[in-house]
């Protein structure tokens, strides 16, 4: 799971804390990616019932849901109102089209989930998650930071590099810096692994300026 919550300080930090145990309270048992999206949108509700009247009780999260199955070069996603993962291969890179369901809220109505849809994640294969922070980080001219042109330029960069590669690319390219949170987590599919087994390997970075993240 890769999430970003609305606002920023304790609160926000809050909703962050409420979402990662609604996450690891269901992700042994939930049948699939929507039911996983089901129980956050619950665990949100309830925390929202606590203090109706309170901002927490407003405060919404985008999400993308991720199941890598052992042992199949197979990725499942799905997008709560999340930023578009973007797959980087030899062909090029690409954002990965996934079921989309609204952004977790504390209130709103129930909602029959789709069925989340997977494809392929080959040997050589990285997907990169990211928040809206690195996608809208802008210049002095105010253009947004060319996320998929600069994965193209680092396909031969070994994956376990592209993390700080694009942390300092980010710094640099910012007006003022990195004046937003992001958060990125690369999955790469090895191209060979020694003992056969080729098994999709998280390389996070993570980087909160101003507080308030939630990953």
């Amino acid at each position: 799971m890769l999430g970003d919550v609305q606002g920023k300080g304790l609160g926000a930090v809050e909703t962050a804390s409420v979402l990662l145990g609604s996450f690891r309270a269901a992700v042994n048992d939930a049948r699939d990616l929507a039911a996983l999206a089901d129980r956050l949108d619950e665990g949100l509700a309830r925390y929202g019932a606590w203090d109706p009247d309170s901002d927490a009780a407003e405060r919404f999260a985008t999400v993308v849901l991720v199941e890598l199955p052992d042992g199949r070069d197979v990725v499942r996603l799905l997008s709560c109102g999340h930023p578009a993962p973007l797959l980087q291969r030899a062909t090029g890179v690409e954002p990965v089209p996934s079921p989309t369901l609204p952004a977790p809220q504390p209130r709103g109505p129930r909602r029959e989930p789709p069925p989340h849809r997977g494809g392929p994640l080959r040997p050589g294969d990285r997907l990169l998650l990211y928040t809206d922070g690195v996608s809208e980080t802008r210049d002095r001219t105010g253009t947004f930071y060319p996320l998929e042109l600069r994965l193209r330029g680092w396909a031969r960069e070994p994956a376990a590099e592209l993390p700080d590669l694009l942390h300092r690319d980010l710094a640099a390219y910012g007006a003022g810096g990195l004046d937003d949170d992001v958060a990125a987590v690369v999955v790469s599919r090895p191209a060979e692994a020694p003992d056969g087994a080729r098994r999709p390997g998280p390389v996070p970075f993570q980087t909160s300026p101003r507080g308030g993240l939630c990953r």
